[in-house]
């Protein structure tokens, strides 16, 4: 892996977006072999490249922000607190709805390792808001849409040519594109 960045950062620069993976990898590396101060350098590269890239709310960043934080606190850094913190809040405000199955895997890594460090740490109080916070997290449904009947009316647009203004259609959700509207429809 250090031979791939060499060659990485010499291609792309040493801010290039393409060594991202790369660093993350070498940093699971570093952790696995308890090389602990190494891992945390990559994953803090890593969690500031992604949060450039994809945004700090997205699943990327979040997961990146969480190896590093959980790092951090395996090393006693004050900084630890503030990254599980700011994990957190990522989540809350998330779009939880798109990749819901990786939003509920670091909600449940969150929901071990943020307690953990703050029992570690005797921060109680904390603790017991965390607790709370994660528990509503867990148990808030990953989509929050549900199925529509057949009255449930939604709005289409169709324009017919340039000049030509579009046309309204509210019809059931069921009789759009493709399907015969009842008598009840309206056409306005």
């Amino acid at each position: 892996y250090k031979s791939a960045l060499v060659y990485i950062n010499h291609r792309s620069g040493s801010g290039s977006y393409e060594r991202v993976d790369t660093l993350n990898n070498l940093a699971r590396l570093y952790e696995k072999n308890g090389q602990n101060k190494e891992a945390l350098d990559n994953y803090a590269q890593v969690g500031t490249i992604r949060e450039r890239q994809n945004g700090e709310n997205s699943l990327l960043a979040i997961k990146s922000r969480l190896n590093w934080a959980r790092v951090a606190g395996l090393m006693d850094k004050p900084e630890a607190e503030a990254l599980f913190e700011r994990c957190l809040k990522s989540v809350e405000k998330a779009d939880r709805q798109k990749e819901a199955d990786g939003y509920k895997k670091v909600v449940s890594e969150l929901a071990v390792d943020y307690p953990s460090y703050l029992a570690k740490h005797e921060r109680a109080t904390m603790l017991s808001e965390v607790k709370v916070r994660l528990t509503a997290l867990e148990s808030a449904p990953a989509a929050t849409t549900s199925a529509t009947d057949d009255t449930t009316n939604a709005t289409a647009s169709k324009t017919a040519g340039p000049g030509t203004p579009a046309v309204q259609v509210n019809a059931p959700a069921s009789v759009l594109p493709g399907t015969v509207a009842s008598p009840r429809d309206s056409v306005s």
